[in-house]
């Protein structure tokens, strides 16, 4: 697991949105032991990027999704509420690929709080799952095809 994603989960838990800091990833495991000695969680270590040009640091940001806060996998299919329209893994939800395009799905914390549960019903829509490596789309469309 990499550690900004428990960076990222702090700042979330902390009502601030976590793309607003640079986490100072060489100081990320030196934090999280900290933390677990401690007892208790604090804020990460941040970076103050400079400002000139030449020195711009560029980082990929990569969606998550779901409950697990992670993102798309090219091995995991991914559903979407009926409710909130928010993309969740089948599997972190316990849809089946066998019921999902039989019955409406809705996420866990629609389903608690009543959300906005339809009187009809409508099929799972079920996403694909993502390749970002072009060869790896290529071979599974030419599977499909076959």
């Amino acid at each position: 697991m990499r550690l900004v994603c428990l960076a990222n989960a702090y700042a979330l838990c902390a009502n601030t949105k976590p793309e607003e800091f640079a986490w100072d990833q060489d100081s990320l495991y030196d934090w999280l032991f900290g933390c677990l000695e401690a007892g208790k969680m604090s804020r990460p270590p941040v970076t103050v990027p400079h400002r000139n040009h030449k020195d711009t640091v560029w980082t990929e940001v990569e969606e998550v999704y779901c409950n697990c806060r992670l993102p798309r996998n090219e091995n995991r299919m991914m559903v979407v509420c009926f409710s909130c329209s928010k993309q969740y893994h089948s599997s972190c939800e316990g849809v089946s690929l066998h019921t999902a395009g039989s019955q409406m799905f809705h996420c866990s914390s629609c389903s608690a709080t009543g959300g906005n549960l339809g009187s009809f019903k409508r099929p799972v829509r079920l996403l694909p799952p993502t390749y970002k490596c072009l060869n790896c789309r290529k071979k599974k469309k030419d599977k499909t095809l076959a």
